[in-house]
């Protein structure tokens, strides 16, 4: 469980880190990608009958790999 927990807290932050660069850039995409990767992974375990914890950070780790290709062009 606290594992997820610190995921949770830490991978929106990092991918919103990313492709931003002001601090404040920073915390309105975390929290976009923490709100969207929660209802994302909610609807995806529901449908997928997958535990929902697990789901949420695996969408949330997809949100940073995307944001590190954007990154990087």
């Amino acid at each position: 469980g606290i594992v997820l927990i610190a995921a949770f807290l830490v991978i929106p932050a990092a991918a919103g880190r990313l492709i931003s660069s002001t601090f404040y850039r920073m915390s309105i995409f975390s929290v976009i990608f923490g709100i969207f990767s929660s209802i994302a992974g909610l609807f995806l375990s529901y449908f997928l009958d997958l535990p929902s914890g697990a789901t949420i950070i695996l969408v949330q780790a997809l949100i940073f790999i995307v944001c590190m290709f954007l990154r990087k062009k």
